[in-house]
């Protein structure tokens, strides 16, 4: 027998819903091109495997293709929805952890945050093992010289 029941079966409680938890988050401290710079990220699989199946169709011409503008802009969009917080400035000020301040940002920049946290996918299991793996393949070289970081709150 198990422990669950029907909405409505035990006398006397609400059927007020399940509150889940709050996703978890990651904290990504540059500490060589970059140092000092530090991100806060949601954490989420789903959106590391969906970001490097992107990355991975990019094109290998060095001209950008209107197919790898709309893959590059996904990208952003996505990284833009997962970043909790920042430490990013421009001329003293900062920029706000929205799409609308990565838009603000060089967009080299922006690709090496986004490929850094890509290449820092953690929390075990073969889905990590597997973002991991695309990106390296996808990414080539570029993962060979990214950016170290160190993953925080682990």
């Amino acid at each position: 027998m198990t422990d669950v029941q029907l909405p409505g079966e035990v006398a006397g409680e609400l059927d007020d819903g399940f509150e889940a938890p709050e996703p978890e988050q990651v904290t990504l401290r540059w500490t060589e091109k970059y140092r000092g710079l530090w991100i806060t990220m949601v954490r989420s699989r789903e959106a590391h495997l969906r970001m490097a199946a992107r990355v991975q169709l990019l094109s290998d011409d060095d001209e950008i293709t209107a197919e790898d503008a709309k893959i590059i802009l996904d990208l952003f969009d996505s990284f833009a929805s997962h970043l909790v917080d920042w430490n990013v400035k421009i001329k003293g000020k900062p920029v706000p952890a929205t799409s609308e301040g990565i838009a603000r940002l060089d967009d080299t920049f922006v690709m090496d945050l986004i490929m850094s946290w890509l290449g820092t996918v953690t929390g075990g299991g073969a889905e990590a093992g597997t973002a991991l793996a695309v990106m390296e393949e996808a990414a080539g070289e570029r993962l060979a010289t990214s950016i170290p970081v160190t993953p925080l709150g682990d």
